[in-house]
């Protein structure tokens, strides 16, 4: 916190981060340092990561790829992130393919690994769009790049294993 400060009349504010051209914010977490980040690849995998694990930077840094901080394979590339709280609820995560494919497998089944842990069986050409925690009570709503929108109950997708491509 100590990088920032507040703001009189007039501010004209601070750069929070530096970016490469090519480069853009996705998405913003928030964790404790303790939480675990479950990091899902286009390929299918998920890596275990520990916030604490993620090397803390000055605001004016570009901070570090994360084939650096992961094991990944040659062409792989994290598409998703969920943080991950402990707790003794059960929960599911849900995932979804660029092909139409989803699957529901029960979070007990990702054990912590320090290598990537297979997720969801792809076709070729398939690549694992988005990834949410879930409750198994939830509404799901998938959007296409076409502007289409499909929603429906989570209970109406069964838990799968890890091992499983999903229902289309």
């Amino acid at each position: 916190w100590g990088e920032y400060q507040l703001q009189r009349r007039g501010g004209m504010g601070k750069a929070a981060l530096t970016v490469k051209d090519e480069d853009f914010v996705e998405h913003l977490l928030i964790a404790n340092t303790h939480d675990t980040l479950l990091c899902f690849t286009n390929l299918g995998k998920v890596y275990w990561l520990k916030v604490y694990q993620i090397p803390v930077a000055g605001r004016a840094s570009r901070g570090r790829p994360m084939i650096n901080l992961l094991q990944l394979d040659e062409g792989e590339r994290v598409t998703s992130i969920l943080p991950l709280e402990e707790t003794s609820e059960e929960r599911f995560i849900f995932m979804a393919t660029a092909n139409g494919y989803v699957k529901k497998t029960d979070l007990a089944s990702f054990a912590p690994r320090s290598a990537g842990l297979r997720a969801i069986l792809l076709e070729e050409g398939d690549v694992l769009v988005g990834t949410a925690i879930t409750d198994g009570q939830s509404e799901i709503m998938l959007f296409s790049s076409e502007g289409k929108a499909l929603r429906f109950r989570e209970d109406a997708v069964r838990p799968m294993g890890r091992a499983s491509r999903g229902v289309r």
